[in-house]
């Protein structure tokens, strides 16, 4: 057998599986629950996340009924089960047991002030309303204020008066000037999720592990590690403010902080008995000390994340045999920030054998790549979520030996009826060509209706486009397998922005990521703790855990990360170029100046002339005669083949490029076409390459044309030159020998019937349209703006001359939506499930009469009119233009 193994994997159907997608649990019953299983084992899913969340009586009895017969179906199926570990949102909740506990649940950090003027003998100061809801007093603190047109504070005059508390009464003397008293406290009320876990309390965490996990382990052990596959967690936070704020960072003031038994020691080792002093420099400006203040805190109550939260439950999982997996809130840059978040992406993620991202409620949607762009809860940030969100997730799976290169990405969720499998095709495309080889599709409902962040995509049997769904998890979980067991080609690593944040004005890592991908250059984000102990250096590269960089990549930042700056002379002696974007740092995130050498060893590059900087000292995998920014490449590289997958963002341009792949001597190119699994040979004829997504050039095996249709994507693969492949489809013919002779519009008449799926009903005829007439919106006014299902338009065309002379005749329809389903003279011919809307039909036509029958299946959104899909755009249902037929012969 001449194919790479992981190819012939997927022909032959034994690829793995990679999607677990949400079952929702309800307490419907047994029956019902178990019906929805089948559904997912339909779409050749192994795997399924039962979700916790919507259950009336989540670890009581109607609970384990239920999860006993979902684990019985399952081992019986073969199939393997995750479990939301929690029954509230988010992660954390703990099924309510930090009410009964509220001394393990979150306690947070507060500040009152008031502000005095001076001069002042033996003044009095009634605090005892400030300490009403406080835990412990940390202390009282007297500031001088140098700018009364500011929140700032001296950092260098000011004094403890805890001492001068007496009865809830502060009593202290003052010179002439402007003052501050603060009074510094922690309390278990007035933050954002008071009756949770604390991830930065180990006892907390504990209480968690005892309360969920060990009872499912009780019941479920002898299934452990093999049905019961692990848990999985879901946007847990250190919740310190209420709701969603996304910019949620130090120097806002009046905002509860997260605060530990914990966080308390460290400091306190840190800064000295005299700690507290430093705290209000968290929420006002306290001079030259307040950026390292500030990252120093962040410092530790990140650390304290990953040791007492993220690890600890991935000992336990590791210890019990199972799995650790999930995702934190990263929307809007919040991944690296308090609030929502967890402060670090890459250490609330240390002790998960998956990286993990969600995409929901709109967040990516093709073209709106922009800074200002609405989805459901922000007007922003379109850039991190098409440039930022996908390297975050494929980044933290190859830099980490635990997660074995598994980058897992919810996805598809909250988007709303709206949302079709054609866009479901792209945003799989999106993720997959920025390394996402896990998915969790979001979700299986087996409720109908159940209004709770639509889609569902069985929904009980009423989803038309369900058909259309199976084929796309079958397409995910195939590509899926593909990118598993080997090393993605990348050129650079950039530098995580979070530790620079912290303290400092600092770049996003998106605007750098941005420049290299649109520049067809892959790149991984790398945090700063991996920059100490952790790389190598070989032949003038950069590795980290077997990943391998030529450049290193700064974002601009006010305050360099220690770890980085240490690194920066290792770079130098083992020549790898360091990037400093737009300026150099000001100083070091600890405050310490800059070494005078780190100036030299970092080369300041302007954001527009990246690329072109990057490229100039590492080695392309593709270079392209032209710009093209919207398109995405991902290098591949296995033990018997390099991969190459090509995508064309935008739903509205063809892309057309000539590609040089250098390092291909020797080998050739052949085409896995995922959707219908199968190997074609890439096209020779320049007459076709209008419809081939590859077109070998000039004879050349490492020079290709590229031309892909809106929203296309082609996964290309290498064989050593003269070898067979397994299930190869006929080359096409020598080239040249195949010319455009005709092209025939069908503007034929049109009968149009319509069908609601999944109750049986026939078609029933609705409208006729005669040749040359408009081909309307079928659910725009005036027409069926109410109707969700299948519209099937019928006609004829008749071929004489062309059926007999002509090697091939593709069909194009080049405005049509939502999904469709082709049949020539009665046989089947093709689903479009995107919109590159062109078929071969050679094999289908006769001489004479041909019968032609078009199915457009449109979303459930023009029946429910949900509020999850105001969000989106929705093109018009059905033909929009006659079909065309291109003509090919000798």
């Amino acid at each position: 057998m001449r194919d790479p193994k992981c190819i012939n994997e997927v022909i032959t159907g034994r690829g793995g599986n990679y999607i677990m997608p949400f079952l929702w649990m309800h307490g419907e019953g047994k029956e019902i629950i178990l019906d929805e299983l089948d559904q997912i084992g339909d779409c050749g899913i192994r795997e399924v996340c039962v979700e916790s969340r919507p259950h009336p009586d989540f670890m009581g009895d109607l609970w384990w009924e239920e999860m006993d017969a979902l684990m019985a179906a399952a081992k019986e199926k073969n199939m393997r089960i995750w479990l939301l570990d929690d029954s509230h949102f988010p992660t954390g909740y703990g099924n309510g047991v930090y009410q009964t506990n509220k001394e393990k649940a979150k306690v947070y950090l507060k500040e009152a002030h008031m502000d005095i003027c001076g001069p002042g003998e033996e003044i009095a100061i009634t605090v005892e309303p400030f300490l009403r809801d406080a835990e412990e007093l940390l202390g009282i603190w007297l500031y001088e204020r140098p700018d009364l047109g500011s929140r700032a504070l001296s950092g260098e005059r000011y004094r403890e008066v805890t001492g001068e508390l007496e009865d809830g009464m502060v009593y202290l003397s003052v010179p002439e000037g402007s003052y501050r008293l603060m009074v510094l406290y922690t309390t278990r009320e007035g933050g954002g999720r008071c009756h949770y876990m604390n991830p930065i309390d180990e006892e907390s965490v504990r209480l968690f592990l005892n309360t969920v996990y060990e009872p499912h382990f009780e019941r479920y052990q002898a299934e452990f590690g093999t049905t019961f596959a692990g848990f999985f967690s879901d946007e847990p936070e250190l919740g310190n403010t209420p709701e969603y704020h996304f910019e949620e960072r130090l120097g806002t003031a009046n905002i509860a902080l997260p605060w530990s038994r914990q966080l308390r020691q460290r400091l306190e080792e840190l800064w000295g008995p005299e700690y507290a002093g430093f705290l209000p420099a968290l929420w006002y400006d306290m001079g030259a000390r307040t950026g390292e203040i500030r990252w120093t805190y962040m410092d530790q109550v990140t650390l304290l994340v990953k040791y007492c939260f993220s690890c600890q439950i991935g000992r336990w999982c590791a210890e019990h045999g199972v799995e650790y997996i999930g995702h934190l809130i990263e929307d809007d840059n919040a991944h690296g920030r308090t609030g929502c978040s967890l402060g670090h992406y890459f250490r609330a993620q240390e002790g998960q054998n998956m990286s993990g991202i969600d995409v929901v409620l709109t967040q990516i949607f093709p073209g709106f790549t922009g800074t200002i762009h609405q989805w459901a809860a922000s007007d922003r940030d379109g850039e991190f979520f098409h440039f930022g969100l996908g390297k975050l997730g494929s980044s933290g799976a190859c830099l980490d030996p635990q997660k074995a290169g598994r980058a897992m990405c919810e996805i598809f969720g909250a988007y709303g009826w709206g949302e079709g499998v054609s866009l479901m095709k792209w945003l799989t495309d999106h993720m997959l060509v920025r390394g996402i080889n896990e998915f969790v599709p979001h979700a299986f409902s087996p409720a109908f209706p159940d209004e709770d962040c639509p889609p569902h995509f069985y929904a009980r049997g009423n989803n038309p486009q369900y058909p259309f769904f199976k084929k796309l998890m079958g397409y995910m979980n195939r590509m899926s397998h593909l990118f598993h067991g080997g090393t993605r080609r990348r050129q650079a690593a950039v530098l995580y922005h979070a530790d620079s944040e912290w303290g400092g004005e600092a770049m996003c890592f998106q605007k750098p990521v941005r420049e290299l991908l649109e520049h067809q250059m892959d790149c991984d984000v790398v945090p700063a703790d991996l920059l100490i102990s952790v790389p190598e250096f070989h032949d003038h590269e950069l590795h980290i855990n077997g990943n391998r960089y030529r450049v290193f990549i700064i974002p601009a930042c006010s305050r360099l990360p220690i770890q980085a700056a240490r690194f920066l002379e290792q770079a130098y002696r083992n020549r790898i170029p360091v990037f400093m974007v737009d300026r150099l740092p000001e100083c070091m995130t600890d405050g310490t100046a800059l070494p005078q050498e780190a100036k030299m060893w970092m080369r300041v590059v302007p954001l527009h002339e990246l690329a072109t900087a990057a490229e100039a000292v590492s080695e392309p995998f593709v270079c392209l005669n032209r710009t093209e920014k919207d398109l995405r490449v991902c290098c591949y590289d296995r033990t018997d083949t390099t991969i190459y997958f090509f995508f064309n963002e935008n739903s509205y341009r063809r892309l057309e490029a000539d590609i040089r792949i250098p390092f291909l001597q020797g080998k050739q190119f052949r085409i896995y076409e995922g959707m219908k699994n199968c190997i074609q040979n890439v096209n020779e004829d320049e007459a076709l390459r209008e419809y081939a997504p590859v077109t070998c050039l000039n004879g050349e095996t490492n020079l290709i044309h590229l031309c892909l249709r809106p929203g296309e994507a082609v996964c290309c693969f290498t064989v050593e030159e003269g070898e067979e492949t397994l299930k190869n489809e006929p080359a096409s013919a020598a080239p040249g020998s195949l010319e455009l002779r005709k092209q025939i519009s069908v503007d034929t008449d049109w009968k149009v019937s319509k069908a609601v799926y999944g109750n049986g009903a026939d078609f029933e005829p609705c409208l006729e349209i005669k040749a040359g007439g408009r081909l309307p919106n079928l659910n725009g006014k005036g027409y069926f703006p109410r109707f969700c299902g299948t519209f099937r338009y019928e006609g004829i065309f008749c071929l004489e001359e062309e059926a007999e002379k002509m090697e091939k005749i593709i069909l194009e329809l080049p405005d049509i939506s939502e999904c469709a389903r082709i049949s020539v003279n009665g046989r089947y011919a093709g689903d479009l499930l995107t919109n590159f809307h062109y078929l071969d039909i050679s094999e289908y036509l006769r001489k004479g009469v041909n019968y032609l029958m078009i199915e457009v299946t449109n979303t459930l959104v023009w029946n429910r009119h949900d509020e999850r899909s105001v969000w989106m755009q929705l093109p018009p249902t059905g033909m929009r233009r006659p079909p065309v037929l291109h003509c090919y012969g000798r």
